[in-house]
């Protein structure tokens, strides 16, 4: 998860998501949508991190004005030192993919 200043001071995290890689064989980070999300966590993911302080949740377009070839990347704003919604979305976006093997063909 990388995390930078967002345009009003508070952490941008760009959310990318361990998926399985049939090519490679094992789970590697690949860009999501929060309809996928939603499917394999099972819960409406920007809902959830709202509830747990994140102050904005969607595109980089949609929640920075982004313009760049980055604008489409899932993100959150959050306030600055606010470590547990991090780790929330930390949880989702690793942890929670991999034991509902997101990217396995059923």
């Amino acid at each position: 998860m990388s995390l930078s200043d967002s345009r009003d001071g508070n952490w941008l995290a760009v959310l990318k998501v361990m998926k399985y890689s049939p090519d490679k064989g094992y789970f590697t980070l690949h860009g999501a949508t929060s309809e996928e999300i939603n499917h394999y966590l099972g819960y409406n993911f920007k809902e959830l991190a709202l509830e747990m302080g994140a102050l904005r949740f969607g595109t980089r377009a949609e929640i920075e004005d982004e313009t760049s070839r980055t604008a489409n990347q899932l993100a959150m704003v959050v306030p600055k030192g606010d470590l547990r919604s991090l780790a929330f979305a930390y949880t989702v976006t690793r942890a929670l993919a991999v034991i509902n093997d997101f990217g396995l063909e059923a």
